[in-house]
């Protein structure tokens, strides 16, 4: 990330209900709810590019990939500062 470490997420499932979920919204989308998912864990943000490959350095050796489950999502509304969660979509079965 140049100056943050992320671990980055594969899902070919997650990535449909996105661009889904695009089509369904797209005249209320901003330019940046346009874009294409780039899902992701933050580890660190906001550092030097020397302390992002610092940190990268020290996670990428020991690093073993594994799968985790998705719940549901949740829908957020930025405050102009703080964000206000609106509603949890959990998904079924």
């Amino acid at each position: 990330m140049g100056r943050g470490v992320a671990y980055k997420q594969e899902s070919a499932t997650l990535v449909a209900l996105h661009q889904r979920l695009q089509r369904q919204w797209q005249e209320w989308l901003t330019q940046q709810d346009q874009q294409k998912l780039w899902p992701h864990v933050t580890v660190q943000n906001k550092v030097t590019p020397v302390q992002a490959a610092q940190l990268l350095q020290e996670l990428t050796a020991p690093f073993i990939p594994f799968e985790i489950t998705g719940l549901g999502l949740q829908l957020w509304e930025y405050q102009g500062g703080p964000w206000e969660l609106l509603h949890e979509f959990l998904f079924g079965g």
